[in-house]
This record gives C-alpha cells, sequence and structure tokens, in this order.
C-alpha cells in the first residue's frame, strides 16, 4: 500500500517518455519523408529514430550521479512529488511545441532532452524511497512490481504513442495534451507517497 502513488507515477512517467519519444521520432520521420526516397530515405530514418534516442538518453548518462546525491540531500518524497510538476511543465511545453511547429523541430527535442533530464533526477529517489517505506522482508517484492509496472509502461508507451499522434490528425499538438492529462494523473498520485526524512543533511 505504501508504494501504491509512486506505482502510479511511475507508470505515468515511463509512459509519458516512452509515447513522447516516439512522437518525436515520427515527426522527425514524416519531415524527411517528404524529402528523401529510397536508400536516402531509409538512411534518414534511422538519423532520426537515433537522434531521438540520443537526444533522451544523454541526459541519464550525464545527471544520473548528481541525481543519486540529490536525493540523499533532500527528502525523496520532495523529489518525487516536485520532478512530477517538472513533468507536467515538460508535457504542457510540448504541446505548445507542436502549436508553434506542428513538424516537431528542435523544440520538440528540446522537451524530450527535459523528458531525459525528469528521467534521471526521478530514478534514484523512486529507488531510493523503497527501503524507506517498505520493512525488509517485503524490498524484494517492491522491487519486483516497481520494474513491473515500468516495464509495462515502456510497452504501452511505446505502442501508444503512434496511436495517440495518429488520432490527433491535422492537430499534432493535441497528442501532447493527452500526455499532459496523463502527467497530471501522475502528479496528484505522487502526493500519496508518505513523507520520508532526508538520508544525509
Amino acid at each position: 500500500r505504501p508504494l501504491q502513488g509512486l506505482m502510479i507515477a511511475q507508470f505515468c512517467g515511463a509512459f509519458n517518455d516512452n509515447a513522447w519519444k516516439l512522437i518525436v521520432t515520427l515527426l522527425g520521420i514524416q519531415l524527411v519523408a517528404a524529402e528523401f526516397t529510397g536508400a536516402e530515405l531509409e538512411a534518414a530514418t534511422q538519423t532520426q529514430t537515433t537522434l531521438a534516442f540520443v537526444v533522451f538518453t544523454l541526459p541519464l548518462a550525464l545527471f544520473s550521479l548528481v541525481a543519486g546525491v540529490l536525493s540523499d540531500r533532500v527528502s525523496k518524497r520532495t523529489v518525487i512529488v516536485q520532478l512530477k510538476a517538472l513533468e507536467v511543465i515538460l508535457m504542457a511545453s510540448g504541446a505548445a511545441a507542436l502549436l508553434v511547429n506542428p513538424a516537431g523541430g528542435w523544440l520538440s527535442l528540446a522537451v524530450l532532452a527535459g523528458m531525459g533530464l525528469q528521467s534521471a533526477l526521478f530514478s534514484p529517489a523512486k529507488y531510493g524511497i523503497l527501503p524507506e517505506l517498505l520493512p525488509h522482508e517485503r524490498l524484494a517484492a517492491g522491487n519486483s512490481a516497481l520494474e513491473m509496472w515500468t516495464f509495462l509502461a515502456i510497452l504501452l508507451g511505446t505502442a501508444a504513442g503512434g496511436m495517440i499522434l495518429g488520432a490527433s490528425g491535422s492537430t499534432p499538438w493535441v497528442a501532447p495534451l493527452v500526455l499532459t492529462a496523463i502527467s497530471l494523473v501522475g502528479f496528484v498520485a505522487s502526493w500519496s507517497v508518505p513523507p520520508v526524512p532526508l538520508a544525509r543533511a
């Protein structure tokens, strides 16, 4: 029960990460599809896919160590709530980015990089809070449940990203607006995570 809010918050975040990454990738592919054909199109498509992957993953690599220090110096529950609020802002920024440029472009990539940074800062807090919420004998079960919901969110987010973008039709900004609503659910759920003290002052 202490993990319910965290599970929902994590599910919404992982879903949005992968849905937005796919949306940015698909918009980039649509852009190059209008310019290239044949082997050039295939190469350009791979480039767009790689670009989205690198833009999202690089902040994870660069800021994970900083994130670990942060989750020790500040209450992990505070980190979780504030970063879920940041996710809402980022997804709303994604909607604004596609309203300005429906083709995506660097604004949507900047939002994707922001999501990578948010995920990097969120990860140590979500894992580190488990032993502060659960007794030792329930820790393995809590870890496995968190992993299960995370992988389920990755699969569903990857599958749903294209469908949400396709359903938005000529108004692609609606897709990140849907993701904003999902991030709001995660933000609200994060408030039910029990308070925990600082690990280190």
